[in-house]
């Protein structure tokens, strides 16, 4: 069976042909809905169209037979049809659209890069038990997190079993200085140490606790107690030197499914990486490491 529709007057392109070989038309299904929500409310009509709207060719076979069927039928019966119709396409857009929303933001939690050198790590680096977080470094959730992180380390830490690695995901849309935190980090790290890194996490939590921001312009009250020349912090800090590493963080994490701080990946050996999107409380966050730690020994 062959079906031709030419689109609608406001569709632009020319009379489009299915010999039924394919799975669906963008532009039929615009056609289609055309049709159907000119006889429709106004404001019925508009939920329904769209400039790239999909519609499985069987059910635009389907809506033709009835189309052509109907002819021999009373007058009544076709806006019934219509409608009806109207009705059916509606729910599978609503399908459509909301099955390739949760597809997009899913992601793909096995695009986390693998823990290297470069990666800020408190632990074993060969731990069987990773927990990569992609933090804000201003948001109060990852503050929170990382304050219960850290008691936790120093529980499981000394067995070599977990550790914690920080990445940067900073939401600049709610936190605007936040991209300049993640940068501020890195330098911290570069000339001072690994161990600076976390000490300038802790000096931005206790000096804008909660919803508080910390103001890039205050660095220099921190910069002493982390044991940081300012002027090479300022000179780093200049010359954008980690923004690239902060765009890389920011990136894998969106790919991998990120859409709040703290974001966190729990890498177990020998199992799935499994995501989790906010802070957990502490007991929660200790049940999910044992458990974590029995399947990495099975």
């Amino acid at each position: 069976m062959r079906l031709c529709i030419a689109h609608w007057p406001d569709q632009q392109g020319p009379t489009m042909c299915s010999s039924g070989r394919r799975a669906g038309h963008p532009f039929l299904g615009s056609t289609v809905i055309a049709l159907f929500t000119s006889k429709l409310p106004s404001a019925v009509a508009r939920s329904l169209r769209g400039p790239r709207t999909f519609i499985p060719e069987s059910l635009l076979r389907a809506i033709i037979l009835c189309m052509n069927a109907l002819r021999a039928t009373p007058p009544w019966v076709l806006p019934v049809a219509i409608v009806l119709a109207g009705i059916i396409i509606s729910g599978a857009l609503y399908y459509v659209r909301v099955r390739e929303h949760v597809t997009k933001e899913a992601g793909d939690v096995s695009v986390v890069r693998p823990v290297t050198p470069s990666d800020h790590l408190i632990g074993n680096p060969t731990a069987p038990v990773m927990v990569v977080e992609y933090g804000d470094i201003d948001s109060e959730y990852t503050k929170k997190f990382n304050a219960i992180m850290e008691q936790l380390m120093t529980e499981y830490a000394p067995g070599g079993q977990v550790a914690w690695v920080f990445r940067h995901f900073p939401i600049i849309a709610l936190h605007p200085n936040s991209a300049a935190h993640a940068s501020a980090a890195e330098c911290v790290a570069a000339l001072g140490g690994s161990e600076r890194f976390w000490g300038f996490l802790d000096a931005i939590a206790a000096n804008a606790p909660g919803t508080n921001q910390f103001d890039p312009r205050d660095y220099g009250t921190i910069l002493p107690g982390l044991g940081v020349q300012s002027d090479a912090f300022t000179q780093c800090l200049s010359k954008g030197t980690y923004e690239q590493k902060v765009q890389d963080d920011y990136t894998n994490a969106i790919l991998s499914g990120a859409t709040g701080s703290p974001y966190i990946v729990l890498v177990v050996k020998g199992q799935r990486s499994v995501p989790i999107s906010g802070a957990l409380p502490y007991q929660s966050m200790k049940q999910v490491l044992d458990e974590s730690l029995k399947k990495a020994s099975n």
